[in-house]
């Protein structure tokens, strides 16, 4: 059992044997169901944490996710089966997918050593998934306009027979609902989120294909494309699209291929693939012409033959746990699968004959259940998630900093608790202002979309940090306390190189760094996003 947490016996008709993965929302757990004739199935639920099920705007945002899984249909996304709510909450029930993420293959197998056809059949599949995600209508034919937001490669799938599947639809967009972002910060990775999602512009399906086209980059180029950056210098490229060309990087990328890079991450959105349609339909007639051949059992013999000791572990465990459950002992609690599946993408729980079920309508999808407790919650949740990675990046190693950050996922839980707990629902007005206007602000962490900002945020007793930096002038941080309503005004100081020395230098530099600068031969920092990070 994980940290002595209570997971029910059954939820619904599904009885838990194994935890996969828990965070500040939710836990997921592999359970089993049994039907007529002895017939057993594995799937996967989704299960809101009891004490966040309490509040009725966490619920709501849930809930606007398991709507919407519930609608996607498609071969290259994950399937959901059912939604519902007992006694221990809402849930929502999806397939269990025998495989791990391309990010846990790409690290077990490294680039290098993936083929490029499996690359690009992988990414083909993707867009087709994305493309029916941001096809999908409602029941009256009307574009219900579906952004992933999040595409990563931690979030595709590589099954063991060569399936691949976009999952975790957890902060994707929808038409009519509410965007419960809080204000001046973004949701998706650092590594693939598009230039418009940081700048807090309204994004459209062509954000997804950008993401895609820097998975793309990255085959091609064989390394990360924010290699040897570092949090704060890998969004201000992003946000001013200062990123190199792939064939800048790797000059042996044929140039056909290297244009339909360059056209899916292209800054300007008019210069894009408009449809990830578009952008699958030129991949895969470059694989024609240059011969590239790759099935699915090409990618699954691959994913199998790199993790076939990690897969017959995994069997052995579900094996022992369904013959607990026949014989009716569990006493020893769930075993940690440790399966790297991203947390939003597993299965919410069937609902029982006495649960109540959800009919998903266009009224459901126009949810009016939107307040500024659950965009602030969520806000809350990610600017601090997102702190506590740029703190840990940018920690010099063996620092206290760097050895006792805590796990995102602690944080996340840590947060969305504090967001629930009584009397915390106060809020107040925060302003901050730095001059000069062109200053990269960060707020915990998270980098803020406008200068000067305001906002309105939970009241709370913890400390919050804001720090700024501009070329040539020297960076200013301040710390401050949610308690009252907060004005922030930092005035950077004008330094040149020579006189303010090299520790001056190196932080206003380091900050932003020049365009144009050599990647791919600089030395590797120790406050780099890292390769292996699932949360870049």
């Amino acid at each position: 059992m994980l940290s002595g947490e209570i997971v029910p016996q059954g939820i619904g008709k599904y009885r838990p044997i194994a935890m996969l993965g828990q965070g500040g929302m939710a836990r997921v757990l592999l359970t089993i169901s049994s039907g007529p004739a002895g017939v057993r199935k594995l799937l996967v639920v989704k299960q809101m944490r009891p004490e966040i099920a309490q509040d009725n705007e966490f619920v709501h945002m849930f809930l606007d996710e398991a709507r919407l899984a519930a609608r996607l249909s498609h071969p290259n996304v994950i399937h959901t089966y059912e939604v519902g709510i007992d006694s221990g909450g809402p849930y929502i029930v999806m397939e269990y997918l025998n495989g791990q993420s391309s990010q846990a293959l790409i690290s077990k197998v490294k680039r290098a050593n993936m083929p490029l056809a499996l690359q690009l059949r992988i990414l083909t599949k993707v867009l087709a998934g994305l493309d029916y995600a941001h096809e999908l209508r409602d029941y009256d034919g009307s574009p219900l306009a579906v952004v992933h937001r999040d595409m990563s490669p931690q979030n595709v799938f590589v099954c063991y027979d060569g399936q691949i599947k976009v999952v975790d639809f957890g902060v994707a967009k929808v038409a009519g609902i509410a965007d419960r972002t809080a204000a001046g910060t973004f949701k998706g990775k650092i590594g693939y989120i598009a230039p418009e999602q940081v700048s807090g512009a309204p994004v459209d399906r062509r954000a997804d294909v950008f993401s895609v086209g820097v998975m793309l980059w990255e085959a091609l180029a064989e390394r990360r494309l924010t290699a040897n950056e570092t949090a704060v210098s890998a969004l201000h490229k992003r946000v001013h699209g200062m990123h190199p060309g792939v064939r800048d990087v790797n000059p042996g990328v044929p140039k056909e291929l290297a244009a339909i890079c360059d056209k899916a991450t292209a800054f300007a959105l008019e210069e894009r693939f408009s449809s990830a349609a578009q952008m699958r339909e030129a991949l895969e007639n470059f694989m024609d012409k240059a011969g590239m051949r790759a099935d699915e059992r090409d990618i699954g013999a691959l994913v199998s033959d790199a993790f076939a000791a990690e897969r017959t572990r995994i069997n052995e465990i579900i094996e022992q746990q369904i013959g607990r459950v026949s014989e009716g002992d569990l006493r020893q609690g769930l075993p940690n699968l440790a399966v790297d599946i991203p947390l939003g993408s597993l299965p919410p729980a069937s609902t029982g004959s006495s649960s109540p079920s959800f009919t998903v309508t266009r009224a459901a999808f126009r949810s009016p259940h939107v307040n500024r407790w659950a965009m602030v919650g969520a806000g809350v949740a990610v600017a601090t998630l997102l702190g506590v990675l740029v703190a840990r990046w940018n920690a010099p190693a063996g620092s206290p900093q760097a050895s006792t950050a805590p796990t995102p996922s602690a944080t996340v839980a840590s947060s969305a608790q504090a967001a629930v707990e009584p009397g915390a629902h106060t809020m107040i007005t925060l302003t901050i202002r730095v001059t000069p206007a062109k200053a990269t602000v960060l707020l915990d962490g998270a980098m803020l979309a406008t200068n000067p900002f305001h906002s309105t945020v939970l009241r709370d007793s913890k400390p919050h940090k804001v720090s700024a930096s501009a070329p040539g002038y020297l960076s200013e941080e301040r710390l401050l306390q949610y308690d009252e309503d907060t004005t922030v005004d930092l005035v950077l100081k004008h330094v040149s190189a020579r006189a303010a020395g090299p520790s001056a230098a190196a932080v206003t530099a380091g900050a932003n760094p020049a365009p144009g600068s050599d990647l791919k031969k600089a030395p590797r920092s120790k406050h780099a996003i890292d390769e292996e990070d699932p949360y870049k």
